[in-house]
């Protein structure tokens, strides 16, 4: 997979004959359909347009009139990268370094049915819950993680109070499994770290952490990169 920075590159330049244009949501929807159907996304070019324009409205990425700013465009294309081009690569899988077992391949492809479902049905319930969630300060990928259990519920004919309740539940979930990572880290870094007055300013270290095997330059800091820097 590219990294967003690449990918958001590749975006600005659509169209641009050399110089990048400002990334409008007809932008948006133009540059990433070809990438989306190369990778054989089970999608039609409308729907999925149609879905890219929405997904360019997200209050969560930010925006200067009606084009991306580059944060607002690199906030997108990493969601882009996590949710549909590199979708088959899951978190799971690459924590492990392996393939994607059938259990992660059958959650990946009912998040596809999902987000199809959403293109053809803007009106629908579901898209409502998953924006409203988003308007909250919700990632919009958190908040598509989170919809599945609504959205299997909606498959199973459960009535809308039954479907928000499911959403409900598992961003509470979210919440709880991110607070209980970040305490864990929190006590990890008070048992590692030296005392306070011998500690490094939070600036100089991440300095260090982009400096890792950069050798005099910084380089992107993956997952990877993290782990093996701060250990």
């Amino acid at each position: 997979c590219p990294a967003k920075e690449d990918l958001w590159s590749t975006v600005q330049l659509y169209h641009g004959k050399g110089e990048t244009v400002p990334v409008t949501a007809e932008v948006w929807a133009d540059a990433t359909w070809p990438l989306v159907s190369a990778k054989g996304v089970d999608v039609d070019e409308s729907t999925y347009k149609e879905a890219a324009k929405i997904q360019f409205t997200s209050p969560a990425f930010e925006k200067d009139g009606d084009a991306f700013t580059d944060a607002g465009g690199l906030a997108a294309c990493g969601a882009l990268l996590k949710t549909v081009l590199c979708a088959d690569v899951a978190p799971e899988a690459a924590a492990r370094g392996g393939p994607l077992t059938e259990d992660e391949k059958a959650a990946v492809e009912e998040k596809l049915e999902m987000a199809q479902y959403m293109g053809e049905n803007p009106d629908s319930p579901l898209k409502e819950m998953v924006e409203k969630a988003v308007e909250d300060g919700v990632a919009p990928a958190d908040a598509l993680d989170a919809a599945l259990p609504a959205y299997e519920a909606m498959l199973a004919g459960a009535p809308e109070e039954e479907m928000q309740e499911a959403l409900d539940t598992a961003l509470a979930e979210q919440a709880a499994e991110t607070e209980a990572a970040e305490e864990a880290l929190d006590e990890a870094i008070e048992r590692a770290l030296p005392p306070a007055e011998s500690c490094p300013a939070k600036e100089d270290l991440w300095s260090t952490v982009q400096l890792y095997h950069g050798k005099g330059e910084t380089v992107p800091v993956t997952a990877e990169v993290w782990a093996d820097a701060t250990w």
